[in-house]
């Protein structure tokens, strides 16, 4: 079992690799990217500094720790682009491959297209879960592209991975294990992300170049708790409150009842979603790759991938299913100081 962590500055990826994860990821958002494109459909589907690498020189330090260690590093181009995007996106594909990495994670079918075309040899293609492949179809269709790993969209269900592993045996598949529940399908979200004025983004930059050296220096995490709830909530339209609001027929002293019910998108929860007690299941479907998500500096990363370690041990001790992922779940309890539910559930209609 593999673990693929998430990078947002150089301190994180010793911190991760020591922590246990076998490949890292990263996106690079520079200043000039954000000086002349904004922060709107970046390339990497994170759209503040805070959540990328901010310039080549800092991406190949990441590169050459990575390296020293045997990480392998995955490139995230994983947003929809239109036409001159596209021509963005592959200029910096090219770059990047020149700096030393070769594995990419794409999700726009005009760019695999062109990826195609132009057959880059030594590019190791990752169709990203924005591509949302939910059947076995689907990944018929991206297999044309030649991709060596195919990640999964978080809504299928074990039942369908199992189907989808039975028809594809050789592909490798990545599912996502921690962290950043979306209630909507991630090709299909009609949310604009990256509301972010240029004013906080320009206050963030600032931060980030007088804190050149953040191994040494790293944000405070209670300033970015506070900026998370104060100014990060309202970035993302999917991330605000709401809830749905059930009427019964049922009336009580002449009066009809209601309850409210409130959904996981809230911001207090969307770092906190587990998948954790399916490894085992993974496990025994043979999935060997299981992604955390969240780039952002408010992430956890270390926490997280020590979580996912301790759960991939407790699998592999062949124990029962229901005594591994009561272990599992106790982990899972003692981490987030709250029982399991499915509020923050990834794969709870399986379990």
């Amino acid at each position: 079992m593999n673990i693929v962590a998430p990078v947002s500055r150089i301190s994180d990826v010793m911190a991760v690799i020591e922590a246990g994860a076998d490949e890292i990821y990263c996106g690079l958002l520079t200043n000039d990217q954000l000086d002349n494109y904004t922060n709107i459909n970046c390339l990497n589907r994170r759209s503040e500094p805070s959540s990328n690498i901010t310039s080549y020189s800092e991406l190949k330090e990441v590169i050459k720790i990575a390296r020293s260690k045997n990480i392998p590093i995955n490139f995230t181009l994983n947003e929809f682009y239109n036409q001159e995007q596209t021509t963005i996106a592959l200029r910096q594909l090219e770059k990047i491959l020149e700096c030393g990495i070769k594995r990419f994670i794409v999700s726009d079918l005009g760019l695999l297209h062109e990826i195609r075309k132009r057959k880059y040899p030594d590019l190791k293609l990752h169709i990203s879960s924005c591509a949302s492949i939910l059947n076995s179809e689907a990944m018929r269709y991206y297999k044309d592209f030649n991709p060596s790993r195919i990640i999964l969209n978080r809504q299928l269900s074990l039942s369908e991975i199992d189907h989808m592993r039975l028809q594809f045996p050789t592909l490798e598949m990545e599912v996502i294990i921690l962290n950043e529940r979306c209630h909507y399908i991630d090709g299909m979200c009609g949310f604009l992300h990256g509301r972010l004025s240029p004013a906080y983004n320009l206050f963030v930059r600032s931060i980030l170049e007088k804190i050149s050296n953040r191994d040494k220096y790293p944000i405070p995490r209670f300033l970015l708790k506070k900026l998370h709830l104060y100014v990060l909530k309202n970035n993302n339209s999917c991330c605000f409150p709401y809830h749905v609001q059930y009427c019964s027929t049922r009336t009580v002293r002449g009066r009809k009842t209601s309850k409210e019910k409130i959904f996981f998108n809230k911001a207090g929860v969307f770092l906190q979603a587990c998948g954790l007690c399916a490894i085992y299941d993974f496990y025994k479907i043979g999935i060997k790759y299981f992604k955390i998500s969240g780039r952002s500096l408010l992430a956890e990363k270390t926490m997280a991938v020590k979580l996912v370690k301790e759960a991939a041990n407790i699998v592999r001790e062949n124990l029962t299913k229901n005594d591994s992922q009561e272990r599992i779940k106790d982990i899972a309890r003692n981490k987030y100081r709250k029982a399991c539910s499915p509020e923050y559930c990834y794969y709870c209609d399986n379990l």
